[in-house]
Parts: C-alpha cells; sequence; structure tokens
C-alpha cells in the first residue's frame, strides 16, 4: 500500500514539475519574441534585456542587469539566443558579489589595522627604508670592527702587564684583576659568537 502511495505522490511530483517546466519554457519563448526585434531577429540586445530585467526584477541594479546579461551570453556575443535565454529564471536568482583581489595579506583586516599594515608596508617598500638598513648595517660592521680592535689593544696591554710585572704582582692590583676579568670575558663572548653559541651572547 505503501509504496502504491509512494508511486502515486511521486507520478504527481513529476507531472508537476514537468507542467511547471513546461510552463516556465513557454513564458520564455513568448518573452524572447516579444523582444527580438526586426532589425535583429538573431537575438535579444542588451538594450532591450536591460528594459526586460527593469520590469522583472526593478530592485536590481544596472551591474546587476548587466552581469546577468554577461552570464547568459555563453558566446560572448553581442544578442541573445533563445538557448541562452532559457536560462533567465536561474541566472536571474543568483546574487552578485564584488571580489577583491588580494594583493597583501591584510586586505581584509578591519580598517584601522589595514590602514597601519599598508604604511607598514610602503614603509618597508621605500628605497629610503633600504637605505637606511644598509646604513645601520654599515655602521654596526664599523662598530664591530672597533670592538675587536680595542679588545686586541687591551689583550696586548694585558700581555705585557703580566710579562713586565709577573703574575702574582699584576693580579695583585684591585684594577688590574677588575682589568684582566673584563678582557678575558670579553674574548670569551667574542669566541662565543664567533662558534655561534647563543647561550653565550649575554658575555
Amino acid at each position: 500500500l505503501l509504496a502504491v502511495v509512494f508511486d502515486t505522490f511521486n507520478d504527481i511530483e513529476k507531472r508537476k514539475f514537468k507542467s511547471l517546466l513546461l510552463h516556465k519554457r513557454t513564458a520564455i519563448q513568448h518573452a524572447y519574441r516579444l523582444l527580438v526585434s526586426q532589425r535583429r531577429p538573431a537575438g535579444i540586445s542588451y538594450r532591450q534585456f536591460e528594459g526586460l530585467m527593469r520590469f522583472y526584477k526593478p530592485r536590481m541594479s544596472a551591474r546587476e542587469r548587466y552581469l546577468t546579461f554577461k552570464a547568459l551570453n555563453q558566446n560572448n556575443t553581442p544578442l541573445l539566443s533563445l538557448k541562452d535565454f532559457y536560462d533567465i529564471y536561474e541566472v536571474a536568482a543568483l546574487k552578485w558579489k564584488a571580489k577583491k583581489n588580494r594583493e597583501h595579506w591584510f586586505d581584509e583586516l578591519p580598517r584601522t589595522a589595514l590602514l597601519i599594515f599598508k604604511g607598514i608596508n610602503i614603509l618597508v617598500k621605500s628605497k629610503a627604508f633600504q637605505y637606511f638598513m644598509y646604513l645601520v648595517v654599515a655602521v654596526n660592521g664599523v662598530w664591530i670592527l672597533v670592538e675587536t680592535f680595542m679588545l686586541k689593544v687591551y689583550g696586548v696591554e694585558l700581555f705585557l702587564k703580566v710579562a713586565g710585572l709577573g703574575p702574582v704582582e699584576y693580579l695583585s692590583s684591585g684594577w688590574n684583576l677588575f682589568d684582566f676579568s673584563v678582557t678575558v670575558f670579553a674574548f670569551l663572548g667574542l669566541l662565543a659568537l664567533a662558534l655561534n653559541m647563543e647561550p653565550f651572547y649575554f658575555i
């Protein structure tokens, strides 16, 4: 019994669907014949299509009307054929949304954050920023050379004092002991830097 009821219901739904589809196709064919002009019997021009859409969907914007026409126009010709026009109900129901070209990773952020990151992006791409960083690297290189040079001077001083005074007399002075400690730690720090020993960078 249930199978008979289901088949009957299914047949009724199929007939309703076919009837609706046939009604839509008949309406589309009728509208197509009305819109096709004698000068252009091959299809519907955009101007005629726009007039139809103004009546069919008054709230549709000019951009949406144009996009609907382009979506229907599969052959990319100036005129819509009847085959293209058959999809008018489906395409007219579409919702159009502008797609943004995401040039940067932060384009979708809120306005305030967008302005901040856009400013940073402009800054890091500028020539002035690049030249400034080149200057920082150059100054840092000179600074390292000066530090290592002074370290060598301190090392020579330490060697000469130890050789001239002797280890016992040299270390008996508090100032010499401090000078010795600073120089040794500086050498150890330079060695750690050269060997990439990160835990000892503080030296």
